[in-house]
């Protein structure tokens, strides 16, 4: 599974979850408030570390086809 369609599905499950939470009051929950946002947390530093990696494979690409591109200059 890629990391889009990843992200995607738990996009979709959260976007299904917001009505449960709100039937069932679990909105009020200091518990489900808690897991949210430590979930939040977690998603936003694991994007940020995909970004970065990403980042950094561009700049080895680069750096690869410049050694590459060296003797025809």
């Amino acid at each position: 599974m890629t990391y889009r369609r990843a992200a995607l599905i738990r996009a979709i499950a959260f976007a299904l979850l917001t009505p449960v939470a709100l039937l069932l009051g679990w909105v009020y929950s200091v518990a489900f408030v808690s897991v949210l946002s430590i979930w939040a947390l977690v998603e936003a530093c694991y994007a940020a570390w995909r970004a970065d990696e990403a980042e950094t494979l561009d700049r080895i690409e680069a750096k690869l086809d410049q050694l590459l591109d060296w003797p025809e200059q």
